[in-house]
């Protein structure tokens, strides 16, 4: 399975927790959230137990279950992850490292296939990202969600991350935070992956008009 869930740093109490009106489980007999298996204790992740509904279209997207997580969970730190990442010794503290002063409330990792996330060169990128519970409270560019809600999933992450650069927050780790996937030919193509392909083109028009009219950035 790849891309289904976010990651967050925090124990938590799911049975306080109410969802808000927009929200839909598809099986009310699901955990929405559950213990990350693969990560260490401490660590819960958002899965695709739930839509998101916008303008009667049920959703299953990327930013949706992330946003939903980081309001349903009291934490210093999040991360915002999926279920095809690995975690290898001490990356969080190696992350954690980085977080000092006000403007290290976004903190960027390396997935290990994207060259963009290595931090070298201008054009950085994270597609895996800490962020502060203070930062949380800003929203995006322009709501109080985290993360832009009309992405289904490509390009959300370079809204994010040019978001929080702008605002002069964003800190490059380049701790590694390894990704399987089939671009990188380390996983399998499955339904997660095509389901984002298939937005794909809708998703980077989105970040492209977005980019131009809400950061001043021309992307191609």
């Amino acid at each position: 399975m790849a891309e289904e869930s976010s990651v967050i740093v925090t124990e938590f109490d799911i049975e306080a927790f109410d969802f808000p009106d927009e929200v839909e489980q598809v099986d009310p007999t699901a955990d929405a959230f559950a213990p990350y298996q693969l990560a260490p204790a401490g660590l819960y992740f958002a899965k695709g137990a739930y839509y998101v509904k916008e303008q009667g279209i049920r959703k299953v997207t990327y930013p949706a279950k992330n946003n939903l997580a980081v309001r349903a969970i009291d934490a210093d730190w999040y991360f915002l992850g999926a279920d095809d990442i690995s975690f290898p010794e001490n990356w969080w503290d190696d992350i954690m490292a980085c977080a000092s002063g006000p403007t290290a409330q976004v903190i960027g990792t390396n997935d290990g296939g994207n060259s963009r996330t290595t931090g070298v060169g201008a054009n950085v990128h994270s597609t895996h990202t800490a962020v502060s519970a203070e930062y949380v409270k800003r929203g995006s560019i322009d709501s109080d969600d985290l993360l832009c809600a009309f992405f289904w999933h490509w390009c959300v992450d370079d809204e994010f991350v040019h978001t929080a650069m702008q605002r002069l927050t964003y800190v490059h780790s380049g701790v590694l935070v390894p990704c399987r996937h089939p671009y990188w030919q380390t996983a399998e193509m499955d339904d997660t992956y095509r389901r984002g392909e298939a937005h794909a083109a809708e998703d980077m028009a989105l970040w492209k008009q977005r980019a131009k009219d809400l950061l001043g950035l021309d992307v191609t």
